[in-house]
């Protein structure tokens, strides 16, 4: 979870003393160097670019090899290429490029008189397996009666009416004070990794993500794997929306539940249901509606309604209904026109015409009214750049534009295309200024960030049959996949080395992996040291590679850089799937 935001733009360089060896190419002068590639792997026909990062001078024009894995054969010999400069605890970040090497395989990179410890593949079926990964990700963090593989029901409804004492908290909420009617709030997904309450802030956004993903894609990427005639991500997405629909109580609409106190115990959700535990009996609801869930709520709902109407049409029917409902009361409540979570800092968003206008554009494409595409049109004026250069749980101007620019006439769809490309300039100028090509400046969430300009540039390629940003898009896939400053896979059981010790709660507990998680990564080393709870537990063992700009931390403690949630899933599906056969 994100408590608040803090961005900086990398000004100065810190440099560390080496106090361990990983990944050793050379030892070349005194100095160790260590390889970073994409550690899930590259399609035959893409570039496959790594970095060599050191304190080595002079490597430029030297040779490295590429040795099968299988025979241990040297396949590719090429030459080191440009040193792209100091970069926090490295005075040199030198490119290698195998682009040339086609040939199916699973390979190592070796330099001077050293092999890397990283295998990677090159393969068009590399990605195969991580968009089903990510989805089963979002099954571990469900709430209520299901089976979420890591842990058992919790937060059952049950618990709170069935009169037994010695059963607890439960996921309901009375219909007001001094009244017996409760409603029934279990379901959902539980929102991060170190807490079990739930947001409609990030569930609208990844129910959303999920629906647009698979209506992007289609069933070819998304088969039933299951078996119950009903693809996998549409199975996922319906309990985030059956969770959605329970929230929405006319004329109320209940935005969460629980509170900070969830972060009191460190224990399993399902000790909730059987274990007094003061803070949880019963845990709280709270309400009120904003226009932004409001619009991410009727954008999730219409594409729920076209997407469910060949599998159960009733229930098609039902999210239509609540989406147009939520909608109009959007446009109507009393308050505040932006509404997230209690406290508000824990997802401090600041826009909400991209939301409306995704929203009124889903629900035309849905019912065929013309009333919300000019509703649409006339929020989508509304937006403006800088706005929206991010796509993530706080901006979704992307999406918006992408799903509207189809219906708008030619002036409208010129500022659209404007407002896009001002999006992946921005972003493609960010890189430059970046050894590893990061495209946006470190925040929490990083890795989320990254592959929301991914997804992005994605569209723009769909929309405009321009491949233009596509090299940008892959930059930051293979960012989070190894190729940073850590040697990190941010997917969970992927690559070779991926976060061990998450902040979870399950995970630290069971010793159950959270497979599939997508973890938020890099931050700014300042937001970092300014979270007092976030002192780690274990030695650094990436110290050689942070500094005092930025940081990673693969310690359960660390809920800046390496704690799962469910709306980081989101980006990282839509991208990888791109990828994936």
């Amino acid at each position: 979870m994100r408590r608040n935001i803090c961005i900086v733009t990398i000004l100065a360089l810190s440099m560390l003393t080496l106090t361990f060896s990983e990944t050793l190419l050379s030892t070349q002068g005194a100095e160790i160097s260590y390889i970073r590639i994409n550690q899930v792997g590259y399609l035959t026909s893409e570039p496959k670019i790594g970095l060599i990062e050191t304190n080595n001078a002079g490597l430029t024009g030297t040779t490295f090899s590429v040795i099968n894995t299988a025979t241990d054969v040297v396949v590719y010999t090429g030459t080191v290429g440009e040193d792209r400069g100091a970069y926090c605890a490295f005075t040199h970040n030198y490119v290698i490029d195998f682009s040339a090497l086609t040939t199916p395989g699973t390979y190592k990179i070796s330099i001077a008189n050293g092999v890397a410890d990283y295998s990677f593949k090159i393969m068009d079926n590399a990605y195969a397996g991580v968009p089903a990964a990510l989805i089963q990700f979002l099954r571990m963090q469900s709430c209520g009666p299901r089976d979420a593989l890591v842990h058992g029901p919790c937060h059952l409804y049950s618990s709170i009416i069935d009169g037994d004492p010695n059963t607890h908290s439960g996921d309901a909420v009375y219909a007001a004070k001094g009244e017996t009617t409760i409603y029934n709030m279990e379901g959902g997904w539980h929102d991060a990794g170190a807490c079990y309450m739930k947001f409609t802030q990030t569930t609208t956004y990844t129910a959303a993500m999920l629906l647009f993903t698979y209506d992007y894609y289609g069933g070819a990427k998304f088969p039933d794997n299951s078996g119950n005639g009903v693809p996998d991500i549409l199975d996922e997405a319906r309990w985030g929306l059956e969770w959605l629909l329970k929230m929405w109580v006319p004329p109320d609409f209940y935005y969460q539940v629980g509170n900070t106190g969830d972060y009191d115990v460190w224990r399993i959700p399902e000790q909730d249901t059987i274990t007094p535990i003061y803070a949880y009996d019963n845990r709280p609801a709270y309400k009120g509606l904003g226009l932004n869930q409001a619009g991410r709520y009727a954008a999730a709902m219409a594409l729920a309604k076209r997407l469910y109407q060949s599998y159960d049409p009733t229930f098609a029917d039902q999210c239509l209904t609540a989406g147009k409902e939520v909608y109009e009361a959007g446009k109507v409540a009393k308050g505040k026109p932006i509404v997230t979570t209690k406290p508000s800092s824990f997802y401090p968003e600041k826009t909400w015409a991209d939301d409306m206008e995704w929203g009124a554009a889903e629900l035309y494409i849905t019912t065929g009214d013309a009333k919300y595409l000019t509703e649409a049109k006339t929020y989508a004026q509304k937006t403006r750049y800088p706005e929206g250069t991010k796509l993530d749980i706080y901006e979704v101007n992307a999406v918006a534009h992408y799903v509207l620019y189809p219906y708008a006439d030619a002036t409208l769809q010129i500022f659209l295309k404007s407002e896009m490309k001002k999006i992946l300039d921005d972003a493609v100028t960010q890189a430059n200024t970046n050894p590893y090509r990061v495209c946006e400046p470190y925040e929490w969430g990083t890795a989320s960030v990254l592959m929301g300009t991914s997804t992005t540039a994605i569209l723009w390629k769909n929309l405009f049959n321009d491949a233009t940003y596509m090299n940008l898009a892959r930059q930051q896939r293979d960012y989070v996949l190894g190729t940073n400053q850590w040697g990190v896979c941010w997917l969970t059981g992927f690559g070779t080395d991926w976060p061990d010790d998450p902040q979870s709660c399950i995970e630290d507990l069971t010793g159950q992996m959270l497979y599939g998680a997508f973890i938020e990564g890099a931050a700014p080393y300042r937001t970092w040291a300014r979270q007092k709870w976030a002192e780690l537990r274990d030695t650094d063992e990436y110290a050689a590679f942070n500094s005092k700009v930025v940081v990673y931390h693969d310690d359960t403690n660390d809920y800046v850089t390496n704690e799962p949630a469910i709306d980081y899933q989101c980006g990282a599906l839509f991208t990888l799937t791109y990828y994936a056969p």
